[in-house]
């Protein structure tokens, strides 16, 4: 069920394909116009996220060149998962950096946040996942957090994804979709061997 005609993808792709064709009709360019705005949006994002850390004058520069790269990438490579990986790979970025400044409560909720860009980003694409692993790993050897603040982050982090990774599973077995689920991971996992 979720395969176009060159590779296998997870749903979220094809929900955003949709979403598209709802917001500016069916035509060959309403994802382009779509990915357009978003790239837009998650470079105003990266701008925020830099401005704090290196300076406006950096900030700006690098947000821009995110954009040019991604006008300059084409017809076949915009509009793609990849792209649209963007904005939950930024959130997942964000909230793990900012951990370390946090403590309580708000290191629970940036875990959760965390956790949540990390299931978009397997919706998207299953190797994806990778970005979760990197993320928890970087801040589990940090030293520079309370081993409380480090706790809550990475305990919410990793109960929500795990969450939302079993409301994914409940979901696609009450929609009798679980065993295609399962064939696409296999054959993904065929396709990456070869």
């Amino acid at each position: 069920p979720w395969r176009d005609f060159i590779d296998t993808k997870p749903p979220l792709i094809f929900y955003i394909y949709s979403g598209a064709s709802l917001l500016f009709g069916d035509h060959s360019w309403s994802i382009r116009a779509f990915d357009a705005i978003y790239q837009i949006l998650c470079a105003w994002y990266f701008l925020r996220i830099l401005r704090s850390d290196l300076g406006s004058n950096i900030a700006l520069l690098s947000a821009s060149l995110l954009l040019m790269m991604n006008a300059g990438l084409g017809f076949w490579h915009t509009a793609q998962v990849e792209s649209f990986a963007l904005l939950p790979s930024l959130v997942l970025v964000d909230a793990t950096l900012r951990a370390p400044l946090v403590q309580g409560r708000r290191a629970m909720w940036l875990g959760m946040i965390a956790g949540l860009a990390a299931m978009l980003l397997v919706l998207l694409k299953f190797t994806l996942v990778l970005g979760a692993v990197v993320a928890f790993v970087w801040l589990a050897r940090n030293r520079q957090p309370s081993s409380g603040a480090k706790r809550n982050f990475l305990t919410s982090f990793a109960a929500s994804f795990i969450l939302l990774s079993g409301l994914l599973v409940g979901v696609l077995a009450l929609t009798s979709s679980l065993s295609r689920w399962v064939e696409v991971i296999g054959w993904l996992s065929h396709y990456s061997a070869i």
